[in-house]
């Protein structure tokens, strides 16, 4: 998100889903409300890089109440070849599960 945007916020009926990448390493770059449920992200290129995007690392928020599930998109991923097009999981952090069960990263 970079220089002073702020992190983006997208109303739902539940209460908010707030996306932020504004921390070392954090590489979103636009994200857009599809439905009440679902959001479509645009991740930033590697500074110094070839285009080819592989990777990913941003963080949300929402309070107590949000239970639904949401669906997210990594709509701008261009490396033909990438390790998601075969099986690969991303590995989520949930603070709400941690607290809960003490399960960190699955």
């Amino acid at each position: 998100m970079g220089g002073q945007q702020k992190p983006y916020v997208a109303e739902n009926r539940s209460g908010f889903v707030m996306f932020d990448s504004e921390f070392e390493c954090g590489n979103i770059d636009q994200v857009r409300q599809r439905s009440q449920v679902e959001y479509d992200c645009w991740i930033r290129n590697d500074t110094n890089g070839n285009s080819n995007l592989q990777w990913f690392y941003f963080k949300m928020r929402n309070p107590e109440n949000f239970t639904d599930m949401i669906r997210i998109n990594i709509v701008n991923f261009t490396k033909g070849n990438s390790l998601f097009y075969y099986g690969m999981k991303p590995s989520f952090w949930s603070l709400k599960s941690f607290e809960k069960s003490g399960q960190g990263w699955f």
